[in-house]
Order: C-alpha cells, then sequence, then structure tokens
C-alpha cells in the first residue's frame, strides 16, 4: 500500500508514512477507546513528545479470490478509503485531522488528533439530554464538516452519533471516513452497505 510514490504524496501533505515499522515502536498506546466491525481505536501517547492521539488499528489481511488473484478484504480496504478521505480533507476544521500511517506486514493504523470530548454516543449516554445550546452548537458544526465533506464530493453515508468527536473546546468532528462514496461513482459496495447511484439519486 505505502509504495514510493505514495509516500512521497503523504510527505507533500504533511503526513509521516511508516512502512516496516511498527506503530509501537513511536506511540504507547495507553487504553482502547472504541472498537468497529473490523478494528479498535487506542489512545496513545507519543514516545518523542508525550503528547496524546487517537490511533486506528486494523490487521492488514488479503485472500486469495477464485482463480487465485489475490485482493484485499474488506477491513483494510475501508481504512484505505477512510486514508484516502482523510488526506483529501486535511485541515479543515470540522474533520478529524491525521498525522501519520503505518504498514507493516500485518497490520494498517492511522495516527489522528486526540479529542478528550469523546463521542457523541458517549455523551448522550452519561448526560442523558444535553443543554440546548450545547446541542445547537454541536449541529452547526456537524453541518458545517458535512458542508466540507460534500465540497469535496463525498458522501459520509455512515454518519452516527459515535462519528462525531467532540475536542477540549467543544468544537465537534467529523470521524470515521472507512465506508465514505465519492459523488459519480456507479456503484459501490461495502460490508454491510450497499448503495448504487440513480437518476433520483
Amino acid at each position: 500500500v505505502l509504495d514510493s510514490k505514495r509516500t512521497e504524496e503523504y510527505a507533500l501533505d504533511g503526513i509521516e508514512a511508516f512502512r516496516g515499522r511498527p506503530i509501537e515502536e513511536d506511540y504507547e498506546l495507553v487504553k482502547s477507546i472504541g472498537e468497529g466491525m473490523y478494528g479498535r481505536v487506542h489512545m496513545a501517547r507519543a514516545r518523542a513528545t508525550a503528547m496524546l492521539w487517537a490511533i486506528k488499528t486494523q490487521p492488514r489481511v488479503t485472500r486469495f479470490k477464485a482463480g487465485g488473484v489475490l485482493e484485499t478484504a474488506p477491513s483494510s480496504a475501508m481504512l484505505l478509503r477512510e486514508i484516502d478521505a482523510l488526506r483529501e480533507l486535511a485541515g479543515r476544521r470540522h474533520v478529524i485531522c491525521m498525522t501519520a500511517v503505518y504498514e507493516t506486514a500485518t497490520q494498517l493504523a492511522i495516527v489522528t488528533e486526540y479529542c478528550a470530548g469523546g463521542d457523541l454516543r458517549k455523551l448522550l449516554s452519561q448526560d442523558g439530554v444535553l443543554p440546548e445550546p450545547t446541542v445547537m452548537s454541536f449541529g452547526v458544526d456537524a453541518l458545517a464538516g458535512l458542508q466540507c465533506v460534500h465540497r469535496h464530493e463525498l458522501l459520509m453515508v455512515d454518519l452516527q452519533p459515535q462519528h462525531l468527536l467532540v475536542d477540549e473546546h467543544g468544537l465537534v468532528k467529523l470521524a470515521d471516513f472507512g465506508a465514505a462514496l465519492r459523488v459519480g461513482d456507479a456503484a459501490v459496495t461495502v460490508p454491510a452497505l450497499s448503495w448504487r447511484r440513480t437518476a433520483a439519486s
């Protein structure tokens, strides 16, 4: 995945890319803060600076189809889709910021900013009802993020409360672009989600 061309492209966007280097060499995985169908998100501490980051890891799985053709398994394909989306959306205020990508023979991982406020699902489960000004502020932030994503002709079709993260300043940021689709794709299929562009859509 991280060939020399892609690594150079990432560097131009300010994203570090490491091939064959285990992410544990640079980060201490402190605790798990989220888990999905294929991977896990950790709060991590950078060994060089002690700063906190969020790291999403997924097993890098390949498999053979009929006829011996090698393909990327869904878990790897979804993280690759997320890497491409976050790279394109780099620097946007209401989208989570990705700073590094790691690849080994067994694992893909991305490093993103850590949002100390957690996700909206956890906030709702803890507080039950949020104050009206907070709801309005969160809604404005989420809509601003979606507007930005749509300007890049991307569709965040898997928007859920756990994909809305709150940073230490109370700013809401969109996260988890593994199921994101690009406007104009004739048909895209991801695990548990099938969407086809029609004249009506």
